[in-house]
């Protein structure tokens, strides 16, 4: 079933009024009809809105093209704020449109359609300046199934016009949803092109860098070292160390590490470091990162920077 509509923008066809007239000179041919964009939308209410943009009335001569981006720089773009739909149109520099807000209605599959002028400005590339904004079709309420075909634009001379046609399915409703708090495990330590330091004696550098709330070194004579900005439940993180901008200096197991990082490892001047010694294996393989520069002196020594948080890396004491 389709429900008829009318958005008439004959205004908007002016520029382009001489190639019309041009196309009514040449040889006829059979009108077509041609899908210039399609967009299927989903809002958080479940409803599913399914937008054809198309030419329709359309010649081998015409001027409309047979597809978005041609010489009169056609275009549709949207974005969904909640529930509205904001729906732009443009040819050229110029643009209109409309937000949309579609509403299930209770205990059926229908919904309820309400069209409003723009309520924001132009969001896509590049400037482009608004028309006079054309009349709207009524609040209505329509079924699955049906289809709303609204008149966007016609050329007074050829007839020829451009059409959107949209379909409705009634969905599930999206949970809302809740701007997350920053948790301390996702505050992480910085580390870029790492030097490391044994006793004051040079390990190897390496050749990556990235953020992570726990970094690991593993040594094969000693263990497994983690750092952390802080002490975690269930594990024997000890305060050990102290980082400096751009080094983190610490002592565990009679040794002695610096590391030093290319930029500031963490955005204050000096923080606490604390540091687990753990002979144990991993729970998992976890995400290396980086490995030992070629010019490192001692291979048994690498460096793994991971993302994930203690308990996903760790094994539990």
């Amino acid at each position: 079933m389709k429900i008829l509509t009318n958005i008439l923008w004959a205004a908007f066809f002016l520029c382009v009024t001489t190639v019309a007239q041009e196309s009514q000179n040449a040889a006829p041919s059979v009108p077509s009809s041609h899908t210039l964009a399609t967009n299927n939308i989903v809002l958080p209410n479940g409803i599913h809105i399914q937008i054809r943009t198309m030419a329709e009335g359309m010649t081998e001569t015409s001027w409309i093209p047979k597809f978005m981006g041609g010489p009169q720089s056609f275009g549709v773009q949207g974005t969904a704020d909640g529930n509205v739909y904001h729906h732009f149109f443009f040819i050229g520099q110029r643009y209109f449109g409309y937000d949309l807000k579609a509403d299930p209605v209770s205990d059926t599959r229908r919904i309820r359609l309400t069209f409003e002028p723009l309520s924001v400005d132009w969001t896509g590339e590049g400037e482009k300046v608004p028309v006079a904004q054309p009349a709207l079709p009524p609040q209505q309420v329509v079924g699955e199934g049906e289809e709303l075909v609204m008149d966007l634009a016609i050329d007074p001379v050829s007839g020829e016009k451009i059409t959107e046609h949209m379909g409705f399915r009634v969905g599930t409703p999206r949970p809302p949803w809740q701007r997350p708090d920053l948790t301390f495990d996702e505050v992480g330590m910085h580390l870029s092109s790492p030097a490391i330091f044994e006793d004051g004696r040079y390990i190897g550098r390496y050749n990556d860098g990235t953020f992570a709330p726990i970094f690991a070194i593993h040594l094969p004579e000693e263990g497994w070292i983690y750092l952390s900005f802080k002490p975690h439940d269930g594990y024997d993180f000890r305060r050990a160390g102290v980082i400096h901008a751009t080094r983190a200096e610490f002592t565990i197991d009679g040794h002695d590490y610096e590391i030093r990082s290319r930029s500031l490892i963490s955005q204050r001047k000096e923080i606490n470091l604390y540091v687990l010694l753990d002979q144990r294996e991993p729970a998992s393989q976890g995400n290396i990162l980086s490995t030992l520069a070629p010019n490192a002196e001692r291979s048994k020594y690498y460096v793994e920077l991971r993302a994930g948080t203690v308990e996903q890396m760790l094994p539990k004491t």
